[in-house]
Order: structure tokens, then C-alpha cells, then sequence
């Protein structure tokens, strides 16, 4: 979502990240948590932004919510 602040010039206020992965071999579930976690403090989109995504995964078709 974009806003206009001051002097005119346009603004994030919410962003969001929807990533759709496919992993061979697919981890275990605590594996892929961490891979997930990692992924996204890893993000350099992310971390240059002051208004930080909400990360919506898909891993190998199926919707994962991260713990």
C-alpha cells in the first residue's frame, strides 16, 4: 500500500510477499521452518525497506504459515 507524505513524494505503509517454492528434496518440518525463518530475515527487499512484508509461502503447492 502506498501512500503520498510530505513534499508530495509517495510512501510504503504495508507490503506484502507471496512466494511460491518449489523444494527438492522437501525438508522436514522443523527444517523447512528454519529455512523459511532464515529466507525471510535474510531478504535484502525486505530488510532495505522501513515497512517490513507480511511473507505469504506456498512450498511445493501447499500454503505453509511459519511458526
Amino acid at each position: 500500500t502506498v501512500i503520498v507524505v510530505g513534499a508530495g513524494f509517495a510512501g510504503l505503509v504495508a507490503a506484502e510477499a507471496r512466494l511460491d517454492v518449489e523444494l527438492t528434496p522437501l525438508p522436514e518440518p522443523e527444517a523447512l521452518q528454519k529455512l523459511l525463518r532464515r529466507a525471510q530475515a535474510g531478504c535484502f527487499v525486505s530488510n532495505s525497506l522501513s515497512v517490513h512484508p507480511d511473507f505469504h509461502w506456498r512450498v511445493n503447492g501447499t500454503d505453509v504459515t511459519i511458526a
